[in-house]
């Protein structure tokens, strides 16, 4: 479990909410406005902290759009910057996960083309990176990047040797 105080200013009240949405249940959490969305399963989950304040009132906007990105009639998350949602990182982090926003919806691009789109075309490893840190994913989009074949079919070699592992261990 990752401790939240790394991501939180210490003194400050922290609201969450759960969100159970088609891609498993999502945890919401911010002081005045969204700051986090997050699995709350798996090796990186999150769990919010005894002292934190459950309740949906801070995020209704966002689980409106979410309920209606889910159900398919809104295509994009329609959120502002620092009114709905706060983004806390770095400022090369911040810059990728804005322009991220700026995708249009079906669009895929890579890594790089995201690099040359915030005026760094060395950085499309640092914007994957970026993209791997993003605090609230679905908001902000990090699935519209394409991949080329060589990465695609590592991928797909990794996933089939742990689907092979993980078959085995069930039997």
């Amino acid at each position: 479990m990752v401790r939240w105080q790394y991501f939180f200013q210490e003194g400050v009240q922290l609201h969450y909410c759960y969100y159970q949405s088609p891609v498993g249940q999502l945890l919401l959490t911010g002081n005045e406005c969204l700051e986090t969305l997050s699995f709350p399963l798996g090796k990186t989950r999150k769990e919010p902290e005894p002292d934190w304040i459950e309740g949906s009132a801070l995020f209704s906007k966002v689980l409106t759009q979410l309920d209606a990105y889910f159900d398919g009639s809104l295509r994009k998350v329609n959120l502002v910057p620092d009114l709905d949602f706060r983004i806390q990182g770095t400022p090369f982090q911040k810059r990728v996960w804005l322009q991220l926003l700026e995708i249009a919806y079906g669009e895929t691009i890579s890594y790089g083309e995201l690099a040359k789109r915030i005026g760094n075309s060395n950085a499309s490893r640092a914007v994957g990176m970026a993209n791997g840190k993003n605090p609230i994913p679905i908001i902000i989009p990090c699935h519209c990047f394409n991949i080329d074949r060589l990465h695609f079919l590592s991928f797909t070699v990794t996933l089939s040797f742990f689907l092979t592992s993980f078959t085995k261990e069930a039997n």
